[in-house]
């Protein structure tokens, strides 16, 4: 259930949700969907530090089922996979996934935030 092609639907619905709500996220989105090029700086400039965070990675971002994901490439170039882009209000509910799941807080605090990296960003 952890893996995110795995997560149900009902928990991705709920994900795209809370990222259309996000005040930071929002913008990115409708530009994405809109299939509009990079926004110029001066589009972006006035907005929140997150924004302009997630503008400045505009070429490794995209939509898969209509959920924002990051791309995420080792730094050898050699594996890349998606992590589901989470909005602030969703955090604890990812938190709680990982706390409540079947490993939940056996594997400790380092390596359940480095499964929770590996699938969210």
């Amino acid at each position: 259930m952890l893996r995110t092609d795995q997560l149900s639907n009902e928990w991705k619905d709920s994900l795209q949700h809370a990222q259309q709500e996000d005040s930071d996220i929002k913008p990115i989105l409708e530009w994405m969907k809109a299939s509009a090029p990079k926004p110029k700086w001066s589009d972006v400039s006035a907005m929140s530090s997150t924004t302009k965070s997630y503008w400045a990675q505009w070429d490794s971002l995209l939509i898969q089922d209509g959920v924002l994901c990051h791309k995420w490439e080792t730094g050898r170039g050699d594996s890349c996979h998606l992590q589901m882009v989470v909005p602030k209000a969703k955090v604890p509910d990812v938190l709680q996934l990982y706390h409540s799941g079947c490993s939940g807080g056996h594997l400790g605090v380092k390596r359940t935030l480095l499964k929770i990296r590996e699938r969210f960003y």
